[in-house]
Order: structure tokens, then sequence, then C-alpha cells
């Protein structure tokens, strides 16, 4: 569940946000802005949630998309693979956003 207002996810069972009083609503809403570009896709959902979580404690807003469309592989792969779960961020926050996401993934 998640605020369509504050973008905050909350656990099955609630029905309003704590903060902005509006009802949630199952999915975020896709922002369809001209300023948002896709950072990175992931292979699962769960993957490209966490990324979000990462960027978000750095205080980089970023949205994730559900998978839409298959992907794509090229090299050594069978052809069409899984959907991809795609990550946006501002246009602006992208070289920060990439820096984030690089410093966290080689630091684990």
């Amino acid at each position: 569940m998640f605020c369509p207002k504050c973008k905050s996810e909350y656990r099955p069972g609630f029905t309003h946000c704590s903060d902005c009083g509006v009802s949630l609503v199952d999915r975020q809403p896709v922002e369809h802005s001209q300023d948002l570009v896709l950072l990175r896709s992931y292979g699962t959902d769960a993957e490209a949630h966490l990324a979000r979580s990462v960027l978000e404690s750095a205080g980089v807003d970023a949205i994730v998309s559900p998978p839409n469309q298959p992907v794509v592989f090229t090299g050594r792969s069978f052809g069409i693979g899984l959907p991809a779960t795609d990550l946006y961020v501002r246009s602006e926050d992208f070289v920060i956003a990439n820096e984030v996401l690089l410093r966290a993934t080689t630091n684990s």
C-alpha cells in the first residue's frame, strides 16, 4: 500500500496515510514527467525496491516502474529474458544516484 501524495509505503491492512490523511493505493502511481530518466533495470522487483530504498536513504527520490516488456539480452543468451523492473530518478539526480548505488554495491 502506498500514499499517492507523499509516496510512503505501508504494510497491508493500512488504509490511510498517517502523515497526509489520504487513502492509500495498491501501487505507486508512475509519474510521467519529462525530467525522469532510467537509472537502472533490475531482474526482480525486490532488487529494484532495495535500490530505491538505498537512494531514498541518501536523499535521492526514486520511482520503481513495474515490468511491462521482456528484455532482449545480447551476447551469450538465449534470446528474450525476463521482464525488467526499472528504476527512475530525476535527471538532475542521475549522477549522484549512480554514485550512491555504486558505493552501495562495492561496499557489500
